[in-house]
């Protein structure tokens, strides 16, 4: 499976939000620096997983999506779009795209599944397979980790060393780190990792000017651990 990696920076970032895109088909998360980014590769995924529905995972998306809307129209095409996410997250994206533009109705080509619901769960979009669980962000937002295939995703969440039993065994685990209380510091992300047993351990959806030699005291323990970069392409 490969994961190229579209941003990695978090809410505040003068890169590009964190984001990736699975095999070319699915992006995870579309904040508001993120469409530039694909434009600018000339790539549409049709399906698009949500963790969560705070503004630098979300507000790129109703641009993306009047986007792929004219374009169906100027050039007689009929790509859809499927947003996956939970419902509270969903309906943050209608509602920002009805406030937003005012242009078409979105139903017309954009498709909303709320699989995300529970404490835990599994689907398929396409030929992947996505197990997930639910975490805590803050006192008022819950967000999603995720299982596909053999890679871990996890970002803006605050997640303590118990809770490595979700990412056990995996080959390679993308998680966030950042101040605690909202996010996951970065000695837990290790210690949680090392007790599942990953392989390679990545970060993103860290703040600018993070000094690479944070990492220094761990990279012994892993085959492979960095700061991911936009452009980074990782095979699992």
């Amino acid at each position: 499976m490969k994961v190229e990696v579209i941003g990695s920076g978090n809410a505040f970032t003068s890169r590009v939000n964190a984001s990736v895109i699975i095999d070319d088909t699915l992006l995870v998360d579309c904040g508001p620096t993120v469409p530039a980014r694909l434009f600018g590769k000339g790539v549409f995924p049709g399906d698009i997983l949500l963790t969560h529905p705070h503004g630098d995972h979300v507000l790129g998306l109703p641009v993306y999506l009047l986007k792929v809307g004219i374009d169906n129209l100027i050039h007689g095409r009929d790509t859809r779009i499927r947003l996956w996410g939970s419902e509270r997250t969903l309906r943050v994206v209608e509602d920002l795209y009805r406030t937003t533009y005012d242009w078409g109705n979105l139903r017309d080509w954009v498709e909303l599944y709320p699989v995300l619901s529970g404490k835990a769960g599994h689907f398929k979009i396409g030929r992947l397979e996505v197990t997930y669980e639910r975490r805590r962000h803050t006192a008022f937002t819950d967000t999603y980790v995720f299982r596909i295939g053999n890679l871990g995703y996890a970002t803006d969440v605050s997640e303590t060393p118990e809770d490595y039993p979700f990412y056990r065994g995996l080959n390679v685990l993308i998680h966030e780190f950042g101040p605690p209380s909202d996010h996951t510091p970065l000695k837990t992300v290790v210690e949680m990792a090392l007790r599942a047993g990953v392989d390679r351990l990545y970060l993103i959806h860290y703040p600018d000017g993070t000094d690479p030699e944070v990492l220094r005291p761990y990279l012994h323990l892993f085959d492979e651990m960095g700061l991911l970069r936009e452009g980074d392409v990782i095979h699992t």
